[in-house]
């Protein structure tokens, strides 16, 4: 029985990280979608990647960069690796304010 429950709880997680991956991305697509048709407005996020693994986050970095040229995007972290991500790929400017940036060995 605890088996089953682990199971569940790890197919749980998986679907929820899914739909959050699903819902991410549907609000890009509808900056963009809104960009082509009318004044662009700002695409602001909060940790959008803390759920995602390195492959996924430098990939949706590259889809925020390429978003950053019809529309201005913000993202803030605290997390220490997606700021080095961002700085690899970087096609503007990043910002750093003072504060905690949290240093951690992400898988």
């Amino acid at each position: 029985m605890d088996r089953l429950l682990t199971e569940d709880a790890g197919r749980a997680s998986r679907e929820r990280l899914t739909l959050v991956r699903v819902f991410e991305a549907l609000r890009v697509a509808a900056v963009e979608a809104h960009a082509a048709q009318a004044e662009p407005f700002p695409f602001i996020a909060d940790d959008l990647l803390v759920q995602f693994d390195d492959r996924r986050t430098d990939a949706a970095l590259a889809l925020l960069g390429r978003s950053g040229r019809t529309t201005q995007v913000i993202l803030f972290t605290h997390h220490a690796h997606v700021v080095d991500m961002a700085r690899r790929q970087a096609t503007a400017a990043i910002l750093t304010m003072p504060g905690h940036i949290s240093r951690c060995e992400c898988a």
